[in-house]
């Protein structure tokens, strides 16, 4: 395709297509080499881990099936991921790492438990506690009006119910404030200072959006119409306590209200968003719930490769947090934020004060019983969690990352997987040891899960999408789903009128939303479009989607051994935006670090319409490797950027060299690389193989010149796209398809490379 060409097609793409794939910024890793020794850790450890689900209660059980507060589904999860993180690799002890789940996690017991595990347990300096809280959030009216809003955040225990006849009448909650919280931090950072709290709630926008639940309980509220305010307050017992502690630690209540204030104590709190922001309950694969925040942080250090400072930790976790939502709610944010003692450097501190104990994984052994042992998925992109379950291989790697053996995955439930180990007769495997993924199991028949927003009648779109091949409707709010379908409600439409989302549709119209129940650009119809006509219109863009669905679980930016980095750079500036990399691809290189960015709560690149970009892949190997360059459009079409030549070898790009696109020399001929309307994420794939990938190129590019010449019908592209991509797995699969034929493709992390950047377009400033 020549430069004018390809700035031509560019410009038609739209930019808001619902990714599912997580882009690795730059800031993500600030070290690669992997198996830099591991510090030796004399520190005492104790953690207390509190994560509720079901949160009972007679008077508030109504609110919530009108849908103001809902049970969660991954707060107790978060609190076992992060106790196998501890223990597995942070080093803290078993018996020392205790977890207060649903009933147990009463407000009294959590406090009981609060001092006698942690404050009553730290004798020295030295030692290290950690303290973190999964559920819902709230707020109640502060006395001390320490904020401008006059509020006081809180965290809800099982036993913290809201008033009778809530929200027509306030009273009193059984809530822990974040006054209180500061005092336990007060008490412990007394003793030690290597304390850090996390807190995965929130108190804004309580409810769901889409299929995320928001970890907030309905707290104080204003009711403008007849002049009245209706207050929560802390309750009598809390006000008690906070007494207590003022007293016990000599505080006045003007000192105390005076730190607050200033952040004035010891250690590290971690928080999953800002006071005026929401934090999400997700669905990551099918019945696998967690907070977005929780698995992104356990993930993220999980997978790091060296002994990294929190601040950069806490960093790169909002960035895949934020990056998460993007692709499932394209506009909503959630930013992460960690807040340390006002004048310190607690935040260039390692992680929870204690030194990394075992290497990067994507699993963890957890039991071991002859050559049968028993696996926790710790460190696996959400997205590809399908793609590990029977017929997946992972490495076995002693603490010093040396290959001990391998374990191929038998059965997976949910995190949970059972498989077989292969060793030397010589080595003792131990529950404890890290397991890094080396080749991964794409099953073939993967389906598009739909979900059905009430606005639908449920039982005709069921009907109707069963009709269709390999499309599976799931419930919202209990499965993870790829997309929901939904009708245009008026209070929708006022919804998105009020944040100015350009292009709506009309009121009545069906059409696809997001996981966060954002629109899907292109796929609404007709104002009361019937749904069997809806989904009969809708079957070209569900292909495409699973197209793409398909082609996104051979991402392997984390465990991937070819040494690749791709980037996204301004074309006339050259100023480095976006950039991944396969983390464990080599030794010996140093990926160019993006800009200290000027403010966490936006870590996606914002690229203006029109403006000129630049993408570059290095292939950092000592040989030559395949590798094509895809991009994914708002509408679901599948194009490709390179190779743009049906050739023999086309695709091939030579050790140590650049394949830049736009070239220097078609950007000195006026060529260029540029985004239109509309507005929104867009996607660039990068896929690299030892083994040729033309095979499947091929059809891909036939296809594109098809479509641009109009010779095939909507349709007939879609059902072509998706034999192309099934060509192109094939491909990249090639080095490990020979063993037996089965219903699943198996990739092989030192054969091939998946990597995606994501950025998004916005509109140029007005004047």
């Amino acid at each position: 395709m020549s430069s004018i060409k390809r700035r031509q097609f560019l410009q038609s793409l739209g930019a808001s297509l619902t990714v599912l794939g997580i882009n690795q910024l730059g800031m993500q890793q600030a070290a690669w080499n992997y198996g830099e020794v591991l510090a030796q850790d004399t520190h005492r450890k104790r953690a207390l881990l509190v994560g509720i689900n079901d949160y009972p209660g007679t008077s508030a059980q109504d609110l919530k099936t009108q849908g103001l507060w809902y049970q969660l589904k991954g707060a107790v999860n978060d609190v076992y991921l992060q106790r196998e993180l501890l223990i597995h690799r942070f080093g803290f002890h078993p018996d020392d790492v205790l977890v207060l789940s649903d009933g147990q996690a009463k407000r009294q017991n959590i406090l009981d438990k609060f001092e006698q595990h942690l404050i009553q347990w730290v004798k020295s300096p030295d030692d290290v506690v950690v303290f973190h809280y999964s559920g819902h959030g709230s707020n109640v009216i502060d006395p001390n009006q320490v904020f401008t809003d006059k509020l006081n955040g809180t965290i809800v225990p099982v036993d913290a119910d809201l008033p009778d006849g809530y929200p027509q009448k306030g009273g009193e909650v059984n809530d822990i404030t974040a006054g209180t919280i500061f005092l336990l931090r007060e008490a412990l950072g007394r003793k030690t200072k290597n304390v850090t709290f996390i807190l995965d709630s929130c108190y804004s926008g309580g409810g769901v959006r889409g299929n995320l639940i928001i970890r907030s309980r309905p707290g104080h509220v204003e009711l403008r119409g007849d002049d009245r305010i209706t207050q929560l307050a802390a309750s009598q017992e809390e006000l008690a306590y906070q007494q207590r502690w003022l007293t016990d630690l000599k505080l006045s209540q003007a000192e105390w209200i005076e730190q607050r204030k200033k952040n004035i104590v010891n250690g590290a709190a971690i928080f999953a968003a800002q006071r005026n922001q929401q934090a999400a309950d997700a669905a990551f694969a099918p019945d696998v719930h967690a907070g977005v925040f929780t698995y992104s942080l356990t993930r993220q250090l999980w997978q790091q490769t060296s002994n990294q400072a929190m601040g950069k930790v806490v960093i790169a976790a909002a960035a895949k947090t934020e990056q998460f939502l993007k692709t499932v709610q394209n506009s909503r944010v959630q930013n992460p934020d960690i807040e340390v003692k006002s004048g310190s450097t607690d935040d260039q501190q390692q992680m929870y004060f204690a030194p990394m104990q075992k290497p990067a994984a994507e699993a963890v052994i957890t039991e071991v019983t002859g050559n049968a042992v028993k696996l926790l998925l710790t460190g696996a992109e959400p997205q590809v969690l399908e793609a590990l379950g029977k017929g997946a291989i992972f490495t076995v790697v002693d603490d010093r990352g040396q290959v001990q053996g391998t374990v191929k995955i038998e059965s997976r439930d949910r995190l949970n997987a059972t498989g077989l180990l292969q060793t030397n007769s010589t080595v003792k495997i131990t529950p404890g040891t890290a397991l890094q993924e080396q080749i991964r199991a794409v099953p073939s028949n993967l389906k598009l899960r739909i979900g059905l927003d009430k606005s639908l009648n449920s039982e005709a779109a069921k009907q109707a999408l069963r009709s269709l091949p390999r499309i599976e409707v799931v419930p919202l709010l209990e499965q993870e789903v790829h997309y929901i379908l939904g009708r245009m409600l008026p209070a929708y439409r006022q919804d998105l009128e009020k944040r100015a989302i350009a292009d709506l549709p009309p009121v009545n119209s069906v059409g696809l939303f997001s996981v966060g129940f954002e629109l899907i650009p292109g796929s609404f119809g007709a104002t009361d479009e019937n749904i069997n006509e809806a989904v009969n219109r809708l079957q070209t863009k569900f292909k495409l989607l699973l197209a793409a669905r398909l082609i996104k679980l051979t991402l392997n930016t984390s465990s991937s051994r070819l040494n690749i980095v791709a980037s996204l750079a301004g074309a006339n500036t050259q100023s480095l935006l976006a950039q991944s990399f396969t983390v464990r691809g080599g030794k010996s290189r140093s990926p160019r670090i993006l800009p200290t960015v000027k403010s966490q709560t936006q870590s996606i690149a914002q690229i203006e319409v029109g403006k000129p970009v630049q993408i570059s892949v290095e292939n950092r190997e000592s040989r030559d490797l395949h590798i094509g360059v895809l991009i994914f459009s708002p509408d679901g079409d599948i194009d490709i950027l390179f190779p743009l030549s049906d050739g023999k070898n086309a695709a091939l790009v030579s050790a140590g060299e650049t394949l830049q696109i736009p070239s220097e020399a078609e950007m000195k001929t006026g060529g260029k690389l540029s985004f239109g309307k509309p507005l929104g994420i867009v996607e660039v794939l990068i896929v690299a193989s030892i083994t040729p990938i033309d095979k499947a190129l091929k059809p891909l590019q036939a296809l594109i010149m098809e479509k641009r010449s109009e010779k095939r019908s909507s349709s007939q592209v879609a059902e072509k796209a998706e034999d192309a991509i099934a060509s192109l797995l094939d491909d990249l699969a090639g080095g490990t398809r020979g063993e037996t034929k089965t219903d699943i493709r198996l990739f092989d992390t030192q054969q091939m490379a998946a990597l995606s950047i994501t950025f998004a377009i916005v509109d140029k400033p007005r004047n």
